[in-house]
This record gives structure tokens, C-alpha cells and sequence, in this order.
């Protein structure tokens, strides 16, 4: 008997995430249990709360306001792309699935590239560059006609 294929398919962008499965040709796809995920995006002045620091020029008289050290919406859509790939790694270990399809908004799915450990990352199929985390299942399948026979 043939095992079917499992594709596990990441629908993701900062803010949220969602994971569905196809077990075959033909099969349409479903969630997977357990692999809906909520990023609690903080905004900037949450975190700094004060004003950044001055600093004086060494060339002219001038001053400026220095540079925050860290870019708090880029720090946090990496943390979540990394929570993502941490769900897929425990899975992995599991056999939970053959392939890999990642769906995420453009900037987010270089986050997820970055996060994926290289087991993962050499099993991921096909790439779609947009936001569909608010999609539903039967507009993922016609998404997904041109990388995958769902």
C-alpha cells in the first residue's frame, strides 16, 4: 500500500498564523488541530516609553535624537516566525508531514525562511508571496491550483 503525501500548508503574516494539511490528490484541504497561533503585537510606544535619548554632533553644534536599538514590529514578527517553525519542528520529529508549502505576506515569509531549521526548510515545495490568513479553506484550494493538486 502507498502512503499518501502529506503537505502541511503555513498560512501566516505577523499578526496571526494557521496551519492546514492536504493528504492527497485530490483530497481538498483541513486545519490541523491544534496549529492556530495569535501574535500579540506590541506598538512602539509600549515598549519605549520615553523619548529616545539626545546626543550632540562631534563635528557642528547640533543635536539629534538617537536611533532606537531595535525595530519593535521586526523583533516581534521574527519571535513569531520562530514560535511557527518550533511548532513544525516538534511535528517533524513525529513524521506529521512530507512537505512543506509556505503562504505569508511578503515581508513575513523572510522571517519564516530565516527561522526554518535546513530539515524543514528543504522539504518546503512552493512559496505563495500574500496575505491570506483571513481566506477561507475553499479559496486557499483555488490559491493553491498552480503549486499543489489539492
Amino acid at each position: 500500500m502507498i502512503k499518501p503525501v502529506t503537505t502541511w500548508i503555513v498560512v501566516a503574516d505577523a499578526a496571526r498564523a494557521r496551519i492546514v494539511m492536504n493528504k492527497g490528490v485530490g483530497r481538498g484541504i483541513c486545519d490541523v488541530p491544534g496549529a492556530a497561533f495569535e501574535n500579540d503585537i506590541k506598538r512602539e510606544g509600549e515598549v519605549y516609553a520615553d523619548r529616545p535619548g539626545r546626543v550632540h554632533d562631534r563635528m557642528a553644534a547640533g543635536r539629534h535624537a538617537m536611533e532606537r536599538p531595535n525595530d519593535v514590529k521586526r523583533q516581534s514578527a521574527a519571535a513569531f516566525a520562530k514560535t511557527i517553525c518550533g511548532h513544525l519542528a516538534a511535528h517533524d520529529r513525529n513524521n506529521g508531514f512530507d512537505r512543506l508549502v509556505l503562504i505569508a505576506e511578503p515581508s513575513f515569509l523572510g522571517h519564516l525562511r530565516a527561522a526554518l531549521p535546513k530539515r524543514i526548510a528543504d522539504r518546503v515545495t512552493a512559496e505563495v508571496a500574500k496575505d491570506l490568513t483571513r481566506a477561507g479553506n475553499d479559496d486557499l484550494v483555488r490559491q493553491l491550483e498552480s503549486v499543489l493538486a489539492v
